[in-house]
């Protein structure tokens, strides 16, 4: 039996993203896919290792998130299926919208999340499919919106024009005592 002590909701999350996201993927026809805000790459890799009809595209507004994204798609023999570009979604959005579209753990990071959304709502055509997370209660240095609750991020998703159609919510680890605040992540899957 394998035991998650720290930080189990990235894999929670992850969990999620290969039993609920890669399947619709696969079942929807769609070929084309977007991951905003690419960070590690890690999602993006996931997707074009399980999904290989899909071309990727990796945006990022960070030098070195895309270096490393490029040397990990290279090292997997991944990198003539994507294009990276450092590039801001809402100043220069890309064109033309795409079938699949991710964004991990991002919203928090920014002042205006909602401009963030409706940036991606823009880019995920209609009938696409999105996953969207976002770290609830972790008062991070540069965590700069603070979520409280699932519902938050869901209301904010929505008002950006997306149709919810699953979330979930889960802790970083178990509260020590009751009433203690931890660090939780909000999984939201959506379409248009």
């Amino acid at each position: 039996m394998i035991v998650i002590t720290s930080w189990r909701h990235h894999y929670i999350q992850h969990q999620y993203f290969l039993e609920q996201f890669i399947p619709r993927v696969r079942a929807h026809g769609g070929t084309t896919y977007y991951d905003v805000g690419v960070g590690t790459g890690f999602y993006l890799r996931e997707v074009l290792r399980r999904v290989p009809k899909l071309k990727g595209y990796g945006y990022d507004l960070s030098p070195s998130s895309l270096s490393y994204t490029d040397k990990m798609l290279k090292a997997f023999g991944l990198r003539d299926r994507c294009k990276l570009d450092l590039q801001d979604i809402l100043t220069d959005p890309p064109t033309p919208p795409a079938s699949f579209l991710t964004n991990v753990e991002v919203l928090e990071h920014l002042e205006d999340p909602l401009a963030f959304l409706k940036g991606l709502n823009r880019m995920l055509e209609v009938d696409g499919l999105a996953m969207i997370t976002a770290a609830i209660t972790a008062p991070n240095a540069d965590h700069i919106y603070l979520y409280n609750s699932v519902n938050e991020v869901v209301a904010q998703i929505e008002e950006a024009g997306f149709k919810v159609l699953d979330q979930r919510e889960d802790n970083a680890y178990e509260p020590r005592q009751i009433g203690e605040s931890v660090p939780r992540n909000a999984v939201v899957l959506v379409s248009k």
